[in-house]
């Protein structure tokens, strides 16, 4: 349980500790102070060795008061008077002190309160993940009636209406509401994978997702707010902090219970051959001060998201979502949507075998982003789409992709890769029969041998087996040290080597069976990789502790080989699987990188932070 100790000093203490801060502020020397709303924290959030004195300082005569479970402070809370000596039992991992004080003026509050997470001692030790700290009053979680969190009043209803029927995912709950009216005040800090806070700020937090809502661990939707110009200021996918509408805190959607990695992994791919698509970065989540999962960081895609990416002007992007051939219109003007059903009426209506109607078509949509999307959704085996999971968008700006024509963008590819077993199904058919561009296309020869040739040039490179592997144990072993300290990622460590033995074997055997597909639905011999896949570049963008300097340690190299395509070790002639061969030797954190080692940081405590 997390501790507070009120000093001894007097009043004369309190005055100290305002000069204090205000001096910190005006010369700029000390801990850098927190100033949101009328309170001044002498100490901000963040990773403490020993127990920490803070003062709260407000800008005008009043009374503070301050709680330590995570609840909005009230003028019942306890009341502020001299500084807090905070510190944790045991600092034990996975759990913070979070402190959240306000100020009352004539008995009425005063401006926003102020929030800090505080971590002691080893908790965050072995930490190799940026981490997100949320915290929100209790009952905007888990109320019966108002908690965004459970399943609460609205699930109860159902069940009573439902007696015999066991709830599923598409059972109505409080945690399957959206917009507005379910949105809740909410703080975050976010700290880099040394534990230094980089920013905090006020947002708005709503329940993400919709099949894997009712998971124990959900996805979790960041909105700006007013106050910061409906803005949150994010570092996870540069050297440098960034303006971001909103972004989503992911659980791996319908790969949740599987290897969470595949979205992520796709779109880390997709980038690398230019087609739009979200950024990826798993991070720690802490919710109100207790550890919380492994979530997967996105930014959404909505019309900020176009500015900020490719230069794109806001107010006239069009963004589309859904079914290819019927989507909903997710922003934009009615219009928009009209103008892509007249598109639509065009193109059934011509005849593809003339190069000619292909030119025409150029002038709707960026050809050269359909040919290589389409390709690359088909060989990443993704069996939820087109008739789902679509998403087409177009717009003015000043960047390269900003000519108002139509472009497709990568979205929810969880199943790619062999997550179901209906991967196996004829994915090429699967698209022809449910694309309203595809089977059009492909009547014309040269789009077609266009198509085969990015096909077999994307098989070659980032859809290579061996590369996407490579990718994947990136991904994967990124977050073994989380993994291994939290026990939440995976509960059954050897369903997670299954699981990704499973997409080894997939990718093993998926460029024969594609080329099944293509002889028998296009009579095309499919030109498979014939050598070794390119190396595989570095993810500098990733937080994921890619060295001994960020990881404050001394590494170890220990031999490594592959089996099944998981990495492991060998000791004694005898292969392990890392997690159960850092689990075993106490290791504090494991890193991967794209060699033939596995690098070790010694146990908790052999090296100082």
């Amino acid at each position: 349980m997390p501790n507070v100790s009120v000093g001894r000093r007097g009043q004369l203490a309190v005055l100290t500790a305002s000069v204090f801060c205000l001096l910190a502020v005006l010369l700029g020397g000390g801990p850098p102070p927190e100033i949101e709303g009328a309170l001044l924290l002498s100490m901000p959030g963040g990773y403490y060795r020993t127990p920490v004195e803070v003062a709260v300082v407000a800008d005008r005569e009043g009374s503070i008061y301050y709680t330590l479970d995570c609840t909005l402070p009230t003028d019942r809370s306890l009341r502020y008077h001299q500084p807090l000596t905070l510190f944790a039992d045991g600092a034990v991992r996975g759990q913070a002190v979070v402190l959240r004080a306000r100020l009352y003026v004539d008995g009425r509050p005063a401006g926003q309160g102020v929030t800090a997470t505080y971590f002691f001692g080893s908790t965050l030790d072995g930490l190799t993940l940026p981490l997100v700290s949320i915290v929100t009053d209790p009952a905007n979680l888990y109320d019966h009636y108002t908690g965004i969190y459970t399943g609460g009043a609205i699930l109860v209803q159902w069940q009573r209406s439902h007696p015999n029927q066991e709830p599923d995912w598409t059972s109505p709950a409080n945690y399957k509401q959206r917009g507005p009216a379910w949105q809740r005040d909410a703080h975050i800090e976010i700290f880099d994978a040394g534990g230094r806070r980089i920013t905090a700020q006020n947002a708005g937090l709503r329940i993400a997702g919709q099949a894997t809502a009712n998971h124990p661990s959900k996805s979790l939707r960041l909105v700006g707010v007013e106050e910061t110009g409906g803005l949150l200021q994010l570092p996870f996918w540069s050297d440098r902090l960034h303006d971001y509408d909103r972004f989503v805190l992911r659980n791996a959607g319908n790969d949740d219970a599987y290897c969470r990695i595949r979205d992520g992994l796709a779109h880390s791919l997709g980038a690398e051959v230019g087609l739009p698509g979200q950024a990826f970065q798993p991070v720690a989540v802490y919710l109100n001060g207790r550890f919380h999962d492994v979530l997967n960081a996105r930014d959404e895609q909505t019309p900020f998201w176009l500015a900020n990416r490719y230069g794109a002007d806001a107010d006239s992007a069009a963004i589309l979502s859904g079914d290819e051939r019927s989507p909903v219109l997710e922003a934009g003007l009615a219009s928009d949507l009209a103008d892509y059903h007249t598109l639509l009426t065009w193109v059934q209506g011509r005849d593809f075998t003339q190069d000619s109607t292909l030119q025409a078509l150029s002038q709707w949509v960026d050809l050269d982003n359909f040919t290589r999307f389409y390709a690359f959704q088909i060989l990443c085996g993704n069996i939820d789409w087109p008739h789902n999971n679509s998403l087409l968008w177009r717009a003015d700006g000043t960047g390269e992709m900003t000519d108002r024509r139509w472009r497709m963008s990568l979205k929810d590819l969880d199943v790619a890769f062999g997550q179901m077993v209906y991967s196996w199904d004829d994915v090429l058919a699967h698209a022809i029969r449910r694309s309203a561009f595809l089977p059009y296309l492909l009547k014309n020869e040269r789009w077609k041998q266009e198509f085969v040739a990015t096909c077999e040039e994307l098989l070659a490179s980032v859809l290579h087996p061996e590369y996407v592997l490579e990718m994947a144990a990136e991904l994967r072993f990124a977050a073994a040290a989380e993994t291994l300290h939290t026990g939440v990622f995976y509960r059954d460590p050897q369903r997670r080597d299954r699981e990704y033995a499973a997409m080894a074997a997939f990718l093993d055997k998926q460029p024969e069976f594609l080329a099944l597909c293509f002889e028998r639905n296009l009579g095309v011999a499919l030109k498979l990789p014939q050598g070794p896949p390119p190396a595989l570049k570095t993810k500098e963008s990733y937080s994921f502790a890619p060295n001994s300097v960020l990881l404050n340690g001394l590494v170890l190299q220990t031999p490594a080989r592959r089996q099944d395509g998981i990495l492991g070790i060998v000791e004694a002639g005898q292969w392990i699987a890392v997690d159960e061969y850092a689990g075993r030797n106490g290791l504090r954190a494991v890193v991967h990188r794209p060699t033939d080692s596995v690098m070790f940081l010694p146990a908790a405590g052999d090296t100082p932070r």
